[in-house]
């Protein structure tokens, strides 16, 4: 344990303890390791830095918040949060790399049976029943004071950096795993707003009521292509 616990400190510290010859270079692939799995894991962030400054972000970042699981998919949790106090002149990034963890979010999300078109319509004839949102399903979009600095369009900013990926554009995105793969969708303030009224509310109708008093074009139809599109709504058991 006081070997293991040398090394640990070595790695973190950059120096090499005697009698640990291979510690740097120990050191050297371990870091190399992280740094590689935060820029595939933040692409749209470290395109919209570019990648001389990312790779300093991502070395800072890592050095105040050095990873505490060996799983190399957890690491960058707190990322958007330390890019948000490092730019804060540039607050659309912070939002590009939140929208990079929800993606990941959504591509390691526990896997459930969603909802498709025919269960739509049934929910739509019985608006009231239990409505639950899945697993994989997450979104990010950005409220009125955001989109009044300038901030709008998140979903090209965010899509720009990711050459498989649809261009698309709006103030938000909407993340699911439908079938294996995650699928993207973009989304306005008013299907944002319905979103989030649905994970409180867990029934349709209640949150269209509530969401309907602020967003009256709320489009329903729209709305209800994108849900089916990312599998964004859970189908429960019988």
């Amino acid at each position: 344990m006081a070997l293991e616990a040398r090394i640990s400190r070595a790695v973190m510290a950059g120096t090499t303890p005697p009698a640990i010859g291979h510690v740097q270079i120990y050191r050297n692939t371990v870091w190399r390791a992280w740094l590689e799995a935060m820029q595939h894991q933040f692409p749209s962030t470290v395109a919209a830095l570019g990648d001389g400054i990312a790779e300093a972000v991502i070395r800072a970042y890592l050095e105040r918040y050095p990873p505490s699981s060996p799983v190399l998919l957890d690491i960058g949790e707190s990322f958007p949060r330390f890019i948000a106090s490092q730019f804060s002149g540039r607050p659309l990034l912070a939002h590009i790399a939140s929208a990079d963890w929800l993606w990941r979010s959504a591509h390691v999300a526990a896997d459930a049976k969603h909802i498709g078109p025919s269960d739509w319509v049934a929910l739509t004839r019985d608006p009231y029943q239990p409505l639950r949102l899945h697993p994989t399903c997450y979104w990010l979009c950005l409220d009125q004071t955001q989109m009044r600095q300038g901030e709008g369009d998140l979903a090209a900013a965010w899509t720009a950096a990711r050459p498989t990926q649809a261009s698309l554009s709006g103030c938000g995105l909407l993340f699911g795993r439908p079938s294996g793969a995650v699928v993207v969708v973009a989304i306005d303030a008013g299907e944002g707003a319905f979103l989030d009224a649905l994970k409180q509310k867990e029934a349709l109708m209640p949150a269209l009521e509530s969401v309907l008093q602020q967003h009256q074009t709320l489009d329903f139809n729209a709305l209800g292509e994108k849900l089916m599109t990312v599998g964004a709504l859970r189908q429960e058991p019988p």
